[in-house]
């Protein structure tokens, strides 16, 4: 998670574990289930008031036209998660291996951006 968007990182993880939970149940069946989970998406998902105190872009915000893609490249996987772009899939391994480093770097980063 992060600070001062608590809310939305529950929500991300409650999709994931829901989506993992679903693709266990529907094993047999001819239904897929993968997450693509898009870094920051250049829409006004952002102008919310819950952001207010973020920079509404970054340079790594990708594109929605990219993310259309990822999504249907994603149709034809077997995997339970995608992560767009590619690249960020090293931070995220790096956040579940060792969360004792990178929790605090991302979490003072995130509250540096804020300010």
């Amino acid at each position: 998670g992060l600070p001062g968007i608590a809310s939305y990182c529950a929500s991300k993880y409650a999709m994931l574990g829901f989506s993992e939970g679903l693709k266990h149940e529907l094993k047999g069946t001819k239904i897929g289930i993968t997450v693509v989970s898009p870094i920051m998406v250049r829409t006004n998902f952002f102008d919310h008031e819950s952001f207010s105190k973020m920079p509404k872009y970054s340079p790594t915000s990708l594109n929605p036209k990219t993310v259309a893609k990822a999504i249907l490249a994603a149709s034809e996987s077997s995997r339970l998660e995608i992560i767009v772009p590619g690249i960020v899939r090293i931070g995220v391994w790096l956040k579940h291996t060792i969360p004792f480093v990178i929790n605090p770097i991302m979490g003072a980063a995130f509250r540096k951006l804020q300010k």
